[in-house]
């Protein structure tokens, strides 16, 4: 069996992609049943921002306009959490 780099970039590419996903969807799960993780401003709501900013900053560079813009609205959005949490 032969891959080429694309192949191999374009595969782990759609494995991430995925991963997020679930990462996302699990999140949502956990918040809709404890909300409190995000109200206390635990590690639950400061990590999902860390990883997004991370991503943000990374992708900047090397990656077109689609992904740098859903990472930006990510990131906003898990630093809104933060701030809700907090006001409630």
């Amino acid at each position: 069996m032969e891959r080429t780099t694309f192949d191999v970039t374009h595969g782990m590419g759609i494995a991430m992609a995925l991963s997020a996903v679930a990462c996302g969807l699990l999140m949502l799960a956990a918040v809709r049943h404890a909300p409190d993780l995000v109200r206390r401003r635990t590690a639950f709501g400061w990590v999902p921002l860390a990883a997004s900013l991370a991503a943000l900053g990374t992708a900047v560079l090397p990656l077109p306009a689609p992904p740098i813009a859903v990472l930006a609205v990510t990131s906003c959005a898990f630093a809104l959490s933060l701030r809700r949490g907090a006001a409630v």
